[in-house]
């Protein structure tokens, strides 16, 4: 395993012109990861040659991360001893797995990052200056792809409902131009992230090659060639561009077949029509933990926005609504009416929701 440069040369007779005798290209050999040892955890050199990056700009190295000033652990990682390089746009790339025959493939991964920036300006000139050349936003984002074909099309792992959904980004999620999915932000440390895979049903599972994107994105706020670029950048030049971001880290990539049943969510009611008391039974199967919203609409609702570009506000914030983690909850309502109550039952494999419409009365004399 490893990487190559390989170089062709060719002799001809009479041939005057040398320019045009070698030609080169680089070949990546790799392991093939099977369905029963689909991990990759990132302990010692081993796995050096196992990924490889490229890409514009890459800083992706396999080294030691520091986790504290008493230990460090291998890792993949943009730039293990320092901040990115600006304008990067990376790819680090998995082996092959071989996933046949997996029917719930589910994918855990350690991972840290740290993609939150300022810039505070790199202005150059003399006397006047323009106050918004000192300002603009830098950040970058991480993302997982895959592909099925060899390389010749990529697909974005996203969470979506009904997926377990562990620390995962879903396409509602903002990391730049207000479009792209992916992580984003200051774990603070490594964390697991995990979620379901979904291949295309005629995907062949025997060759399976993942690959995380990096990059650095920014948001200048003006570019004033007359301001006091010298003064500013001297004071803030360490938070410049793509340089103010740490990037990311990956400790180990496993891939896995859940071996539970999904989880089929249903519950059923009685309620009390003189106080509007609706007591629940939860008749779920297969499941861990529980989540249920009342559908009163009782709290905040910060409404609902979309469009082509857009984002459902709900999708962050949630409607308002009266929610609950009990397995068996009790509800009172304070109006009468129709209610849309929402059941979302979850284990290690994934989630199963219902709906019902639950009637409270309250006409009955009190």
């Amino acid at each position: 395993f490893g990487t190559y440069n390989i170089i062709a040369k060719t002799e001809l007779t009479g041939d005057e012109d040398a320019s045009n005798d070698e030609a080169e290209g680089i070949v990546v050999s790799q392991g093939l990861y099977n369905s029963d040892n689909a991990y990759a955890i990132f302990d010692d050199e081993e796995f050096v040659n196992d990924w490889y990056a490229d890409g514009t700009n890459s800083s992706w190295e396999f080294g030691k991360t520091a986790i504290s000033q008493n230990d460090s652990i291998w890792t993949w990682a943009t730039n293990p001893n320092g901040p990115v390089n600006p304008s990067e746009e990376s790819f680090l790339y998995s082996p092959c797995y071989n996933l046949t025959g997996m029917q719930n493939p589910i994918l855990k991964i350690s991972l840290m990052y740290n993609l939150s920036a300022m810039d505070m300006g790199d202005d150059t000139g003399e006397m006047p200056f323009d106050p918004s050349s000192m300002f603009g936003i830098f950040g970058g984002s991480l993302s997982l792809w895959y592909t099925v074909n060899g390389g010749s099309s990529w697909i974005e792992v996203v969470a979506v409902d009904g997926d377990i959904n562990e620390g995962w980004y879903t396409s509602n999620m903002m990391s730049e131009g207000a479009t792209d999915p992916g992580w984003s932000g200051n774990t603070n440390g490594f964390v697991t992230v995990k979620t379901k895979l979904h291949f295309p049903s005629s995907a062949d599972l025997s060759s399976v090659k993942f690959r995380f994107a990096f990059k650095t994105t920014s948001m200048n706020m003006g570019d004033d060639e007359t301001g006091m670029g010298d003064i500013f950048g001297s004071i803030f030049g360490g938070m410049t561009g793509g340089n103010s971001i740490k990037g990311a880290a990956i400790n180990n990539f496993i891939v896995y077949d859940c071996p539970a049943p999904a989880p089929v969510a249903s519950f059923t009611y009685t309620n009390d029509a003189c106080s509007g008391l609706v007591e629940f039974t939860n008749t779920s199967q297969n499941a861990e933990s529980y989540a249920w919203n009342f559908g009163d609409g009782a709290g905040l609702d910060l409404g609902e926005l979309t469009g082509e570009e857009g984002f459902d506000f709900n999708q962050f914030f949630g409607d308002g609504s009266t929610t609950s983690t009990e397995e068996n909850p009790t509800m009172t309502y304070q109006n009468a009416g129709d209610y849309t109550v929402t059941l979302t039952a979850t284990n290690e494999c994934g989630t199963g929701t219902t709906q019902e419409t639950v009637t409270v009365d309250m006409s009955a004399p009190t």
